[in-house]
């Protein structure tokens, strides 16, 4: 995916969070 960098770091921010919830509830992903 090379649309995860934007200017205004929604994305970035967005991932960050993904990266949390996949290790505070790996039953959900």
């Amino acid at each position: 995916l090379e649309n995860t960098k934007t200017h205004d770091g929604n994305n970035t921010m967005l991932h960050f969070l993904a990266e949390i919830l996949e290790k505070k509830y790996p039953d959900i992903l």
